[in-house]
């Protein structure tokens, strides 16, 4: 299923782990990476990922060779969680939104 979309020739908007999240603790840092991997081969698609876990986000964001087709973004459902757009903000994504 991850290298499904590079099988897709027609352009999509994808959203990534619609009820799940990629940053979540115990997906192992290796298989996050090569999602990063499969939406920079798949370069014409757009992708948008949606996070929760922003600390990891941040503290990966380093190592994730960001290409201009995901839009990174987080969920602030509260002003308790405000700080998150800050970390998103410090990452290197070229595209970010704010749910």
């Amino acid at each position: 299923m991850l290298e499904q979309p590079l099988k897709w020739r027609k352009p999509q908007k994808i959203f990534v782990n619609r009820i799940s999240d990629r940053f979540y603790p115990d997906v192992p840092d290796e298989y996050f990476l090569r999602v990063f991997d499969v939406m920079k081969r798949a370069s014409w698609h757009q992708f948008q990922v949606l996070t929760k876990s922003a600390e990891r986000l941040a503290k990966l964001s380093d190592v994730i060779h960001w290409p201009s087709n995901v839009w990174m973004g987080v969920s602030v459902e509260s002003k308790k969680y405000l700080y998150r757009m800050k970390l998103l903000a410090g990452t290197g994504a070229k595209t970010i939104f704010v749910d």
